[in-house]
């Protein structure tokens, strides 16, 4: 499949986010050590920008017809 693309709302979100961890990392670039206020967002930053990357996928309905799947099961009979 192929990934959706980014709407209008998400590339902002996205530029909103990659200017704010800019601006952070460029205040503190020079501090030994982070805020823990500061720690948190950039690591809060990183995890928003990291579920763009887990984007929804587009399957062609031929493909779909045409798949299969595979099915695992543990010793007690559940699936893995």
């Amino acid at each position: 499949g192929t990934p959706l693309d980014l709407t209008a709302d998400e590339q902002a979100t996205i530029g909103a986010l990659n200017a704010e961890c800019a601006k952070l990392v460029a205040e503190y670039e020079n501090a030994d050590e982070l805020p823990d206020e500061i720690d948190q967002r950039l690591g809060e930053i990183e995890t928003a920008l990291a579920s763009f990357d887990e984007r929804p996928v587009h399957y062609e309905p031929a493909d779909i017809a045409i798949a299969g799947v595979f099915v695992s099961l543990d010793a007690d009979g559940t699936l893995s």
